[in-house]
């Protein structure tokens, strides 16, 4: 069986790049051609580039094992009143989908009145899921915020109004850092949860 592969190494600026196809005749050669560019390679590497390609893979190693856990899933209430004018309550959770964050909204009860809407029920989500809820609003301001979900327990990371910690809830989203890193960077207390959840059995 012949195999066509891509040379890995080093232009002369020291960037890595991916040279010209090479023919290698059966898998355990083009493994063993892999394995040599792959260790001359790291050979060559600054302690600095070792170093960011090691922070890097243990990153990758954490989101795949993270991936591969059984996430357990919660219950948590949700009762909220406002004026429809200003704000409609809602919860969602938040996704990464064709590179953009999405809404997937749960389906609550709601009950109308003159001048204003309540909205309440029980909805559920896994740990590791990012949750947005509208709990109030006014004529200027509208109170949105983006929650973690914890061990059981629901977390907030940040209002919407906030640019930069919107930014480091989306770049947990789309895969760029870890929960512990999310967690770490929006200094957030394990012993202090926004709302308390009960285990979906």
């Amino acid at each position: 069986m012949v195999v066509k592969y891509l040379r890995i190494g080093k232009d002369k600026r020291g960037r890595i790049r991916f040279s010209e196809e090479v023919e290698v005749e059966g898998m355990r050669r083009l493994l063993e051609s892999v394995a040599e560019d792959l260790a001359r390679l790291l050979e060559e590497m600054s302690v600095e580039e070792l170093e960011e390609l090691i922070t890097y893979a243990n990153g990758v190693l954490r989101r795949k094992k993270e991936s591969l856990e059984v996430r357990k899933r919660y219950r948590f209430d949700f009762e909220v009143t406002l004026d429809p004018r200003k704000g409609f309550p809602y919860v969602a959770r938040l996704v990464w989908r064709d590179g953009k964050v999405e809404r997937e909204f749960y389906n609550l009860k709601k009950q109308y009145g003159k001048k204003q809407v309540s909205v309440w029920g029980t909805f559920e989500a896994s740990d590791g899921d990012i949750i947005e809820m509208r709990t109030g609003a006014s004529w200027k301001n509208d109170y949105r915020a983006w929650y973690l979900v914890h061990k059981g327990n629901l977390y907030l990371l940040t209002w919407t109004s906030d640019s930069r910690g919107k930014k480091v809830v989306v770049d947990y989203l789309s895969g760029e850092i870890t929960k512990e890193e999310l967690m770490d960077m929006l200094k957030v207390k394990e012993s202090e949860p926004d709302f308390r959840g009960e285990v979906v059995e």
